[in-house]
């Protein structure tokens, strides 16, 4: 099934349509506004993800030309180009049969790892390097030949005139990786690096009074005494940026957690959790 598919559209170029497509399939299948169930979560995180994939007009560019071409599309898969700057790659799922060059950890918060994107990286590599150098023994020729008269093929070169050999070869490498929404903590996937792989790791950070617990949210929220004794109302933005208003009754105590429901991260079936706001003093 085609990203366009997925969007029910037609293959397009244009990323107003590729929008406007996706904010009504978004708002079909969303979970808050149509039930938190396997299906629509499942459907939804599909939806969100062929968006991050079509939303860039060079993303989207050669994912159509490749979508157009007489042979089966590979999104990306065989993709080479120079990495003397910064670009975009297309991850894949961990093989641990493949050849690894170098592994790194890419650090994402949260709030991040719920809405995806691209993000910028870099890993030390090492790898074996072809080299090519003249014969020093036919000085280039290919042939040898002794006092000007026995004419044979190089031993050394074969007949080539150069020698080839392969080299260790250490070199840092900046590239850009595009992660999905809802991405798994310690998530691992390969990128392509001169015909052998890159290991990425995704590190969910606990930032910004964040914290994971499996699909479950914990939220900090700082609130003085008289405010606790009083009650009080907090509004603030949850992860999906929506604004939460919480009702804080009176004699509430410093450690007291208040729990909403649905509220919370998407896990890898799609199922969603609930966010627990923890009271602290201020």
């Amino acid at each position: 099934m085609s990203l366009y598919t997925i969007l029910g559209i037609s293959p397009t170029r244009d990323i107003e349509s590729i929008k406007k497509a996706y904010k009504i399939m978004a708002k079909k299948y969303h979970p808050d506004l149509n039930g938190n169930t396997q299906e629509n979560n499942k459907k939804f995180h599909e939806i969100s993800e062929a968006y991050n994939k079509l939303k860039n007009q060079r993303d989207c560019d050669y994912y159509y030309e490749q979508l157009n071409k007489p042979t089966k599309p590979t999104y990306y898969s065989n993709r080479t180009e120079s990495y003397n700057s910064y670009q975009y790659q297309e991850p894949e799922k961990t093989n641990p049969k493949k050849d690894i060059i170098g592994t790194t950890r890419l650090y994402i918060s949260l709030t991040e790892a719920y809405h995806g994107g691209h993000f910028s990286t870099s890993a030390s590599v090492s790898y074996m390097e072809k080299t090519m150098r003249r014969c020093h023994h036919c000085y280039g020729t290919g042939v040898i030949s002794r006092y000007g008269l026995d004419v044979s093929r190089c031993p050394y070169c074969k007949g080539t005139g150069h020698i080839i050999n392969h080299v260790k070869t250490k070199n840092k490498v900046n590239f850009k990786v595009n992660i999905p929404p809802f991405i798994q903590n310690k998530t691992e996937y390969h990128v392509r690096y001169k015909g052998s792989f890159i290991k990425v790791i995704v590190i969910i950070r606990e930032k910004d009074g964040l914290f994971l617990d499996n699909n479950n949210i914990v939220m900090h929220k700082r609130l003085s005494l008289k405010k606790m004794n009083a009650g009080s109302t907090i509004t603030f933005k949850n992860i999906d940026n929506k604004k939460i208003k919480l009702k804080i009754p009176a004699g509430t105590q410093v450690g007291q957690i208040f729990k909403l429901k649905n509220k919370g991260y998407v896990d890898a079936n799609g199922m969603r959790g609930d966010l627990f706001i923890k009271i602290e003093e201020s």
